[in-house]
């Protein structure tokens, strides 16, 4: 999206370096680092980026038993470097593992539409050895075992969502719903309450929250809890979840 010839390009291309950096991508950061060092030699930020993305690469491969040091010269290409390193730790030819992962996370998707759940869940575990930092691969498991009623397992992916975005509020949701299937009420409650705290006027939340009191035998609370989520429905228009609140 950078214009062509844009005059602050390499103000973008250090920021690139930094995001990456802080998604622990580091050949990803060296490359972004590098390139902005080509437009501004003398950028001293810029060149300690390239000095801890250089160093923090070394440790990943140290760990993988690979002796050489991967290059971050101008004259080597992105492609040419994860050529290099797909090659020494066995990933896919030409993919770094973020592309990978993705087009994992979308044939899931499209197994899962297709009823096939174990197929999406082999594709689902794929994804998050390659990119185990990734909310959405383990949401996505997590959706998948609470549909086969896994939900001792489901829990343990909705967990892993929202350790890696503390505001996953869909995460926060589904673990409460989760929970509830387990008959894990303060568990579902505090699961329920932390989502409230980061979206107060989502419905769903107060849905699930009156489900929970139903549970627990707390009808005078859940009438309550049934009546905000109205309230809410109405003013958002989801008249899908409207509809389920009359019968309860």
């Amino acid at each position: 999206l950078i214009p062509e010839n844009y005059f602050d390009e390499y103000i973008i291309l250090y920021n690139l370096g930094l995001c990456s950096y802080q998604e622990e991508n580091y050949l990803r950061a060296s490359h972004y680092f590098s390139q902005c060092l080509k437009l501004k030699p003398q950028l001293e930020v810029a060149k300690k980026g390239l000095e801890l993305s250089d160093k923090e690469l070394n440790q990943q491969l140290k760990a993988f038993k690979i002796p050489a040091m991967i290059e971050t010269k101008a004259e080597t290409t992105y492609s040419q470097e994860l050529e290099r390193v797909a090659k020494k730790l066995n990933l896919p030819k030409g993919e770094d593992s973020p592309s990978k992962a993705a087009k994992l996370l979308e044939e899931a998707s499209l197994s899962f539409k297709g009823n096939n759940t174990e197929k999406a869940i082999a594709l689902l575990k794929q994804s998050i050895s390659l990119e185990p930092k990734n909310p959405q691969a383990h949401y996505r498991l997590g959706v998948i075992y609470s549909y086969l009623s896994r939900f001792s397992e489901a829990a343990v992916e909705f967990e892993e969502a929202i350790k890696y975005d503390p505001s996953f509020v869909k995460a926060y949701i589904n673990l409460g719903g989760v929970y509830g299937k387990l008959k894990d009420y303060p568990q579902a409650i505090a699961s329920l309450k932390k989502a409230l705290r980061i979206d107060k006027d989502n419905p769903k939340i107060y849905y699930n929250l009156g489900m929970i009191k139903v549970g627990m035998g707390k009808k005078r609370q859940a009438k309550r809890d049934f009546k905000k989520a109205a309230n809410l429905c109405k003013k958002s228009g989801d008249t899908k979840l409207l509809q389920k609140i009359p019968e309860l």
